[in-house]
Protein backbone atom coordinates (compact mmCIF):
# COMPACT_ATOMS: atom_id res chain seq x y z
CA UNK A 1 0.00 0.00 0.00
CA UNK A 2 1.01 3.24 -0.70
CA UNK A 3 0.29 7.10 0.31
CA UNK A 4 -2.49 8.77 -1.48
CA UNK A 5 -1.55 11.07 -4.42
CA UNK A 6 -0.53 14.40 -2.81
CA UNK A 7 0.37 13.08 0.13
CA UNK A 8 3.88 12.22 -0.10
CA UNK A 9 5.07 15.34 -1.39
CA UNK A 10 4.04 17.66 1.51
CA UNK A 11 4.88 14.86 4.04
CA UNK A 12 8.60 14.15 2.84
CA UNK A 13 8.40 18.88 3.08
CA UNK A 14 7.21 18.69 6.88
CA UNK A 15 9.55 16.24 7.46
CA UNK A 16 12.03 18.62 6.12
CA UNK A 17 11.21 21.53 7.88
CA UNK A 18 11.19 19.70 11.09
CA UNK A 19 14.49 18.09 10.94
CA UNK A 20 15.95 21.62 9.84
CA UNK A 21 13.98 23.46 13.03
CA UNK A 22 14.74 20.62 15.33
CA UNK A 23 18.05 18.36 14.04
CA UNK A 24 17.31 14.65 15.70
CA UNK A 25 19.25 13.44 18.03
CA UNK A 26 22.43 11.42 16.79
CA UNK A 27 22.40 7.66 18.21
CA UNK A 28 24.04 6.39 21.11
CA UNK A 29 27.01 4.07 19.70
CA UNK A 30 25.42 0.95 21.97
CA UNK A 31 22.23 1.24 20.50
CA UNK A 32 21.22 -0.38 17.16
CA UNK A 33 21.50 2.35 14.82
CA UNK A 34 24.91 3.45 12.97
CA UNK A 35 26.40 6.80 11.65
CA UNK A 36 28.57 6.46 8.70
CA UNK A 37 30.67 8.70 7.08
CA UNK A 38 28.89 8.61 3.33
CA UNK A 39 25.24 9.61 5.40
CA UNK A 40 24.11 13.31 3.74
CA UNK A 41 22.75 15.31 6.92
CA UNK A 42 20.84 15.92 8.82
CA UNK A 43 21.05 12.64 10.31
CA UNK A 44 19.48 11.31 13.81
CA UNK A 45 16.45 9.66 15.41
CA UNK A 46 13.29 11.74 16.69
CA UNK A 47 10.34 10.16 18.67
CA UNK A 48 7.51 11.99 19.06
CA UNK A 49 5.11 10.43 21.57
CA UNK A 50 4.27 8.59 24.50
CA UNK A 51 6.76 5.46 25.82
CA UNK A 52 10.21 4.88 27.01
CA UNK A 53 12.73 7.42 26.98
CA UNK A 54 15.00 7.87 23.77
CA UNK A 55 17.83 5.65 24.01
CA UNK A 56 16.91 4.11 26.98
CA UNK A 57 19.61 0.76 27.18
CA UNK A 58 18.54 -0.49 30.84
CA UNK A 59 16.03 -3.47 31.85
CA UNK A 60 12.82 -3.69 30.43
CA UNK A 61 11.48 -3.85 34.12
CA UNK A 62 13.04 -0.56 35.19
CA UNK A 63 11.48 1.17 31.80
CA UNK A 64 9.37 4.21 33.17
CA UNK A 65 7.23 5.59 30.45
CA UNK A 66 7.80 9.38 29.63
CA UNK A 67 5.89 11.71 27.33
CA UNK A 68 9.11 12.39 24.86
CA UNK A 69 11.07 15.30 25.70
CA UNK A 70 11.62 15.97 21.61
CA UNK A 71 7.52 16.68 22.71
CA UNK A 72 8.21 19.09 25.68
CA UNK A 73 9.59 22.16 26.73
CA UNK A 74 10.20 22.41 30.34
CA UNK A 75 7.01 23.46 31.11
CA UNK A 76 4.96 20.74 29.40
CA UNK A 77 4.06 22.25 26.12
CA UNK A 78 4.75 20.93 22.83
CA UNK A 79 8.03 22.89 21.22
CA UNK A 80 6.56 24.62 18.62
CA UNK A 81 8.09 22.74 15.23
CA UNK A 82 6.84 19.66 16.28
CA UNK A 83 3.65 21.13 16.83
CA UNK A 84 3.69 22.36 13.25
CA UNK A 85 4.44 18.85 11.99
CA UNK A 86 2.01 17.28 14.28
CA UNK A 87 -0.77 18.72 13.54
CA UNK A 88 0.20 19.07 10.00
CA UNK A 89 -2.31 18.04 6.84
CA UNK A 90 0.43 15.11 6.08
CA UNK A 91 0.77 14.03 9.39
CA UNK A 92 -3.18 13.59 9.56
CA UNK A 93 -3.40 12.11 6.49
CA UNK A 94 -0.97 9.64 7.32
CA UNK A 95 -2.52 8.95 10.45
CA UNK A 96 -6.12 8.23 8.79
CA UNK A 97 -4.40 5.80 6.33
CA UNK A 98 -2.24 3.71 9.03
CA UNK A 99 -5.60 3.57 11.40
CA UNK A 100 -7.78 2.47 8.40
CA UNK A 101 -4.92 -0.31 6.91
CA UNK A 102 -4.35 -1.26 10.31
CA UNK A 103 -7.80 -1.95 11.40
CA UNK A 104 -8.38 -3.93 7.94
CA UNK A 105 -5.35 -5.99 8.52
CA UNK A 106 -6.59 -6.77 12.12
CA UNK A 107 -9.14 -5.70 13.46
CA UNK A 108 -9.04 -7.22 16.79
CA UNK A 109 -5.63 -5.49 17.95
CA UNK A 110 -7.15 -2.25 16.11
CA UNK A 111 -9.26 -2.19 18.56
CA UNK A 112 -7.32 -3.16 21.91
CA UNK A 113 -4.38 -0.34 20.13
CA UNK A 114 -7.43 2.32 20.15
CA UNK A 115 -8.88 1.18 23.44
CA UNK A 116 -5.67 1.56 25.30
CA UNK A 117 -4.58 4.94 23.40
CA UNK A 118 -7.87 6.40 24.89
CA UNK A 119 -6.88 5.33 28.81
CA UNK A 120 -4.12 7.68 28.72
CA UNK A 121 -3.94 11.19 28.65
CA UNK A 122 -0.61 11.90 28.31
CA UNK A 123 -0.87 10.31 24.67
CA UNK A 124 -3.94 12.14 23.94
CA UNK A 125 -2.18 15.72 25.09
CA UNK A 126 0.91 14.82 22.77
CA UNK A 127 -1.10 14.23 20.15
CA UNK A 128 -3.93 16.70 20.61
CA UNK A 129 -2.70 18.69 17.42
CA UNK A 130 -3.96 15.28 15.34
CA UNK A 131 -6.83 13.57 16.51
CA UNK A 132 -6.60 11.15 13.69
CA UNK A 133 -3.21 9.73 15.62
CA UNK A 134 -5.31 7.98 17.96
CA UNK A 135 -4.02 4.07 17.83
CA UNK A 136 -0.29 4.15 18.14
CA UNK A 137 1.35 6.29 20.91
CA UNK A 138 4.84 6.53 19.44
CA UNK A 139 5.83 8.06 15.89
CA UNK A 140 9.92 8.36 15.53
CA UNK A 141 11.45 10.00 12.62
CA UNK A 142 14.44 8.21 11.27
CA UNK A 143 16.77 10.05 8.94
CA UNK A 144 19.89 9.03 7.26
CA UNK A 145 20.60 6.35 9.70
CA UNK A 146 21.57 2.54 9.50
CA UNK A 147 19.87 0.13 11.96
CA UNK A 148 21.36 -2.98 12.50
CA UNK A 149 19.95 -6.40 12.64
CA UNK A 150 17.07 -5.66 15.77
CA UNK A 151 13.79 -7.14 17.22
CA UNK A 152 11.89 -4.30 19.09
CA UNK A 153 11.93 -6.62 22.88
CA UNK A 154 9.54 -2.90 24.20
CA UNK A 155 6.76 -3.82 21.47
CA UNK A 156 6.92 -7.34 22.65
CA UNK A 157 5.01 -8.87 19.06
CA UNK A 158 3.55 -6.05 18.25
CA UNK A 159 2.31 -4.03 14.97
CA UNK A 160 4.95 -1.57 13.52
CA UNK A 161 3.98 0.34 10.27
CA UNK A 162 7.06 1.94 8.13
CA UNK A 163 7.43 4.55 5.89
CA UNK A 164 9.99 5.76 4.26
CA UNK A 165 10.03 9.30 2.22
CA UNK A 166 12.60 10.91 0.26
CA UNK A 167 14.96 10.30 -2.65
CA UNK A 168 16.76 7.19 -2.46
CA UNK A 169 17.86 4.01 -3.80
CA UNK A 170 18.07 0.23 -2.07
CA UNK A 171 16.80 0.41 1.49
CA UNK A 172 14.80 -2.50 1.77
CA UNK A 173 13.36 -4.21 4.59
CA UNK A 174 14.89 -7.32 5.48
CA UNK A 175 13.59 -10.09 7.38
CA UNK A 176 16.30 -13.17 8.14
CA UNK A 177 14.37 -15.53 9.86
CA UNK A 178 11.55 -15.74 7.58
CA UNK A 179 14.44 -15.24 4.53
CA UNK A 180 12.25 -12.64 3.14
CA UNK A 181 13.45 -9.13 1.44
CA UNK A 182 10.76 -6.38 0.79
CA UNK A 183 11.28 -3.56 -1.35
CA UNK A 184 9.94 -0.46 -0.48
CA UNK A 185 9.74 3.07 -2.01
CA UNK A 186 9.40 6.19 -0.80
CA UNK A 187 5.69 6.58 -0.37
CA UNK A 188 5.12 2.56 0.73
CA UNK A 189 3.12 2.24 3.74
CA UNK A 190 4.09 -1.61 5.24
CA UNK A 191 3.14 -3.34 8.79
CA UNK A 192 5.08 -6.15 10.43
CA UNK A 193 5.42 -7.62 13.96
CA UNK A 194 8.65 -5.72 14.99
CA UNK A 195 8.59 -7.26 18.13
CA UNK A 196 7.96 -10.34 16.93
CA UNK A 197 10.71 -11.17 14.15
CA UNK A 198 14.14 -9.79 13.72
CA UNK A 199 14.84 -7.02 10.90
CA UNK A 200 16.84 -5.02 9.23
CA UNK A 201 16.76 -2.22 6.21
CA UNK A 202 19.26 -3.24 3.92
CA UNK A 203 22.19 0.16 2.57
CA UNK A 204 20.82 2.79 0.69
CA UNK A 205 22.25 5.29 -1.45
CA UNK A 206 20.59 9.06 -1.25
CA UNK A 207 18.68 10.86 1.05
CA UNK A 208 16.88 8.26 3.19
CA UNK A 209 14.24 8.71 6.23
CA UNK A 210 11.40 6.88 7.55
CA UNK A 211 8.40 6.78 9.58
CA UNK A 212 7.82 4.23 12.41
CA UNK A 213 4.26 4.00 13.97
CA UNK A 214 4.06 1.59 17.08
CA UNK A 215 4.15 1.60 20.97
CA UNK A 216 5.76 0.65 23.89
CA UNK A 217 3.56 -2.10 25.29
CA UNK A 218 5.34 -1.66 28.64
CA UNK A 219 3.02 1.65 28.62
CA UNK A 220 -0.60 0.09 27.89
CA UNK A 221 0.11 -3.06 29.85
CA UNK A 222 -0.39 -1.15 32.93
CA UNK A 223 -3.89 -0.71 32.20
CA UNK A 224 -6.14 -3.87 32.94
CA UNK A 225 -7.51 -5.29 29.94
CA UNK A 226 -5.07 -3.33 27.49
Amino acid sequence: MSLPPGVLGPLDAAITELIHAYPPRRPRPDSHYLLTPDMPGPYGTLRLGFGAPQNYNGPPEEMRPVVSDECCLRHGRVAAPIAKFIGSGAMRAVSLLVNRLFEELDGRESARYRAAFSRHRNEKAVWAGNPEQDTFSVVELVANVYATNHRDYDSYDGWCAVIPVGNFTGGELCMPDLKAKVPLAAGDVFFFRSGAIDYVLNKWTGDHRYLLLFRMDHVVLESPGS
